[in-house]
């Protein structure tokens, strides 16, 4: 599974310990890099700069939790809320929360708690 080998990866380097300032400013820089591609680049180079920030944010994340399994299951649970959000787009094409929309945050702060 590709998140377990992002995961791995950064195990193999001794990447381990997590920093929200280091870690921030890595996403800030593959950000920027989408950016440059949204203004100047290819196809080619906007689905490299997603796939770093996806990469980099599995990487954090990973970090952050310390256990593979805990980021498998945080992500299912922003999953699982996402699913509750009802179909009505807004005029930006994003999907709108209805009222009443709980966030994963709780179940989130069970997870670190755990």
């Amino acid at each position: 599974m590709i998140l377990e080998e992002i995961m791995d990866w950064n195990e193999d380097r001794g990447n381990t310990s997590y920093s929200c300032v280091r870690e921030g400013a890595m996403l800030q820089e593959e950000v920027e890099e989408l950016g440059d591609a949204f203004r100047n680049g290819t196809t080619v180079d906007e689905l490299d700069a997603y796939c770093d920030i996806v990469f980099v944010a599995i990487g954090s994340m990973y970090k952050l939790l310390g256990d593979k399994q805990k980021v498998l299951d945080a992500l299912m649970i922003v999953t699982a809320a996402n699913n509750l959000k009802g179909g009505v787009v807004d005029g930006d094409g994003k999907i709108v929360k209805e009222e009443g929309f709980a966030g994963p945050e709780g179940m989130l702060q069970e997870l670190l708690d755990a």
